[in-house]
């Protein structure tokens, strides 16, 4: 099974957003790897006062560390999607889940649908 084929089966469980966008942001984001964890400094998630909050972006849907739990599994493929699934709801609040994603806002998606 590839990448994505794991991605569309662990994001079909959420039925209340759309499988094809979501694939197609995963692999904008990562190429639909479970496993792709970028721990780089563009990764850098800081408060107002320019302080580092964390540093990471994880999984198939590269969630940044600020959307988990403290202490929550960073590592898991199931949770990785459970995670971003949390913040597409939270966003959906305010219009537009799929705007937590940068290559939704910047249109790389598409290239995948």
């Amino acid at each position: 099974m590839s990448g994505c084929d794991l991605v569309r089966s662990e994001v079909a469980k959420y039925s209340d957003w759309d499988v094809n966008t979501i694939v197609a942001i995963s692999m904008a984001e990562s190429g639909c790897d479970p496993a792709r964890d970028n721990l780089t400094t563009s990764e850098t998630h800081r408060r107002a006062d320019g302080s580092v909050i964390c540093i990471g972006s994880y999984g198939a849907l590269q969630v940044g560390c600020v959307d988990y739990a403290a202490g929550g599994n960073r590592v898991g493929f199931a949770a990785n999607i459970k995670v971003a699934h949390g913040l597409w709801q939270s966003r959906q609040q305010w219009g537009n889940g799929y705007a937590a994603w940068t290559m939704y806002t910047n249109g790389e998606y598409r290239k995948y649908l």
